[in-house]
C-alpha cells in the first residue's frame, strides 16, 4: 500500500483538517500525564504552517456519552501551544454552530485552531455521512496523521476523506513505513513480545507472528490465559477464561513459543507487597501472577541479545505496582541496550518504557495499540485505505 503524502501538495492559503490522536488522560492538575502522543504530531502541524497552511486539529478523548466536561480536549491547550510554538485557537461549540463557522472562517494562513472533542457529536463512532459532510465543509483537504485510530471507520478518520482530498501527515507515513519492515523483510533473527491484559486482540496475532517470527515471547495476563488453557493453575490471576478454548489452540510445544517459567506472586496488588518467586505449576490458590521471575527474564534476555528485529506490545506484569515492575523494566533495558531494529507500541508499553527511562534507544515508538496489532496481523485499516492511492 503506498500512501498519498501531504508533503507533495500545495497547502500555501488553504484550510486543512487535520486528524490527530490526543486521546490522553490528565492529571489532577488538568496536564496531561504523556505528552508522546502530542509530540508525535508537531512535524505535520508544523511544516503545513511553514507551508503556509491554516490548521484545523481535530481529534477524540475517552468515550463520552454527550458533551462532558472532563473529557473535554481544552486542558490539552498549553501544552499544545508550547510544543507547537504559536497560539492556538479552541473551538468549543457544537460542530453544527454558526459560530464555529465563523471562527473557521476567521483563520489566517499560519493559524491553529482545535475543535473540541469530536466524540461528543453524534455520529462519529457510526461514520455518519452528515457529520462527515459538516467537518469537510471547514477545509479544502483533509490530513490523517491519528494512527492510533486508523483501525476504526468513524466519520471523522474515513468519512471526511470520501468528501474532500485526502493524505497522509507525517506521522501516519512513518507509521506505515516502519511497521511494513516487520511484514516485509526483516532482519532476522526477528522477535516478537506480547503481554498485557488485552488478551482478547492479541491470540489471532500470537498465530500469525508464529509464522513469521523467529521467536515469540509471551508476559502479562495473555500468558495467564494460555497456561490456565493448558491446565496450569493460576491461582487468582487475572485471565480471560472465555478465550480458554481459543487458547489451548496455541501449543507450548512449538519451539518458537516462549512462555514464562517462573513468575513473582502476591495475595495483594498493591505497592510493596509481600511476594515470591514461583515456578510455573507452582501457584497457591490466593496468589495472582503480577510479573515474570528471573528465570524467564534470563531466557528472554538471551533471545534477545541474539536478535536483529524485536518488536514488542504489552508489558509483563503489573508494571505501575512495584516491586511488580522489575521484569517490564528490565526488559526495556534489555531492548534499548542491545544493538537491534527495536519497535515498541501500546499506551502501557510505552509508558513503561519512558519510566525505564529507554525511549531514546529505541528504534522506533508507534503511537498506535489497537491500530499497530491489526496492522501486524495484516488486518487492514479503514484509516490508511482512506490516504492511500488506488
Amino acid at each position: 500500500m503506498r500512501l498519498r503524502d501531504v508533503r507533495k501538495v500545495k497547502v500555501q492559503g488553504k484550510r486543512v483538517l487535520v486528524r490527530v490522536d490526543y486521546n490522553v488522560e490528565t492529571s489532577a492538575a488538568g496536564r496531561p500525564r504523556d505528552v508522546t502522543r502530542l509530540q508525535a504530531t508537531i512535524p505535520t502541524i508544523t511544516w503545513l504552517l511553514k507551508h503556509g497552511a491554516v490548521v484545523i486539529l481535530v481529534s477524540h478523548r475517552g468515550r463520552p456519552a454527550g458533551r462532558a466536561a472532563k473529557f473535554s480536549l481544552r486542558p490539552l491547550l498549553p501544552t499544545l501551544r508550547r510544543l507547537i510554538g504559536r497560539p492556538v485557537q479552541f473551538i468549543s461549540e457544537p460542530v453544527y454552530s454558526h459560530a464555529v463557522t465563523a471562527a473557521v472562517e476567521a483563520l489566517r494562513p499560519g493559524q491553529v485552531a482545535l475543535l473540541e472533542n469530536i466524540r461528543f457529536e453524534a455520529g462519529e463512532e457510526d461514520d455518519s455521512p452528515r457529520l462527515a459532510k459538516r467537518l469537510a465543509s471547514f477545509a479544502d483537504l483533509m490530513v490523517n496523521d491519528a494512527f492510533a485510530d486508523s483501525h476504526r471507520a468513524h466519520a471523522s478518520i474515513v468519512g471526511v476523506a470520501r468528501e474532500i482530498p485526502a493524505y497522509a501527515g507525517l506521522l501516519l507515513q512513518r507509521e506505515h513505513d516502519e511497521l511494513s519492515t516487520l511484514l516485509k523483510r526483516p532482519a532476522r533473527p526477528y522477535v516478537a513480545i506480547l503481554g498485557g491484559a488485552k488478551i482478547s486482540t492479541k491470540l489471532h496475532l500470537i498465530s500469525q507472528l508464529l509464522k513469521r517470527a523467529d521467536m515469540v515471547l509471551l508476559g502479562g495476563a495473555l500468558a495467564n490465559t494460555i497456561l490456565q488453557a493448558e491446565g496450569t493453575a493460576i491461582g487468582t490471576s487475572f485471565s480471560e477464561p472465555s478465550l480458554l478454548k481459543q487458547a489451548a489452540g496455541l501449543s507450548v510445544t512449538n519451539a518458537k513459543l516462549k512462555i514464562p517459567c517462573d513468575v513473582i506472586t502476591a495475595t495483594k496488588r498493591v505497592r510493596q507487597a509481600p511476594h515470591q518467586v514461583r515456578p510455573v505449576g507452582r501457584i497457591g490458590r490466593r496468589e495472582m501472577i503480577l510479573d515474570i521471575g528471573p528465570d524467564t527474564l534470563d531466557l528472554y534476555g538471551r533471545v534477545i541479545a541474539k536478535a536483529r528485529t524485536v518488536v514488542w506490545n504489552g508489558p509483563m506484569g503489573v508494571y505501575e505496582v512495584t516491586p511488580f515492575d522489575r521484569g517490564t523494566t528490565a526488559l526495556a533495558r534489555l531492548i534499548g541496550r542491545h544493538r537491534c531494529r527495536s519497535i515498541a507500541g501500546g499506551g502501557e508499553t510505552l509508558d513503561a518504557i519512558h519510566r525505564a527511562r529507554a525511549d531514546r534507544q529505541f528504534t522506533f515508538l508507534s503511537t498506535g495499540g489497537g491500530a499497530m496489532l491489526e496492522f501486524l496481523e495484516g488486518k487492514h485499516l479503514p484509516g490508511l485505505s482512506a490516504v492511500a492511492y488506488h
